[in-house]
């Protein structure tokens, strides 16, 4: 019962992250509010930064004991870390990795993750955790699981929901882009002046 509380609980506030980096944080009820992360000290911007790479290397290397044995397979753990850190310090801007074989799976992963956590209300590994534990439980790989999970109406139509809003906002930056076209001169030089200005690190 007291699992079944908590869950219930959980989903009464919902972080949806937005394209300029804000976030609209709701509780049921009452009016979303946004939080600004850049607003927070750097310090602070840190920590949430080392928090969420502790819990993103946690949650991907959780390995089932063995029934039999009660034991951990540490050497599975130690694989799995050192492919996510080998992952992510390739730089590139994928979140998720490759599943086994080198497939992917599939180019609306990200998008039905994204959905159920608005739906739900859930963070991102949490998403994560309950797909790969549910995975486990069913005896298939995650990417049946998301498969499954975007043919749920809820997920349709918010899958729809986030496609258009970035559409929206793609077409606004479209519009923009070719404005600034129109106010370029074709034989300006590059020199010291056109270096970007310096931002501060976002994290």
């Amino acid at each position: 019962m007291a699992t079944k509380d908590k869950a219930a609980r959980d989903t009464l506030t919902a972080v949806a992250w937005q394209h300029d980096g804000t976030a609209l944080v709701s509780i049921k009820g009452f009016p979303a509010l946004t939080f600004n992360p850049m607003k927070a000290s750097l310090l602070n911007r840190n920590y949430a930064q080392q928090f969420g790479w502790d819990n993103r290397i946690k949650n991907k290397t959780s390995v089932t004991a063995d029934k039999a044995t009660g034991k951990v397979d540490t050497a599975e753990k130690y694989r799995l870390a050192k492919e996510l850190i080998e992952f992510y310090e390739q730089g590139g801007d994928a979140w998720e990795m490759r599943a086994a074989g080198g497939t992917r799976e599939g180019a609306d992963a990200g998008l039905v993750l994204q959905a159920l956590m608005n739906v739900k209300g859930w963070t991102l590994d949490e998403c994560n955790a309950k797909v790969g534990k549910m995975a486990e439980a069913k005896k298939v790989e995650r990417k049946d699981v998301l498969a499954s999970l975007a043919k749920n109406a809820e997920i349709i139509l918010e899958v729809a929901s986030i496609k258009a809003k970035r559409a929206a906002i793609a077409g606004v930056d479209a519009g923009s882009m070719l404005d600034e076209l129109d106010g370029l001169g074709g034989d300006d030089e590059a020199g010291e002046g056109d270096e970007p200005a310096d931002e501060e690190a976002p994290f």
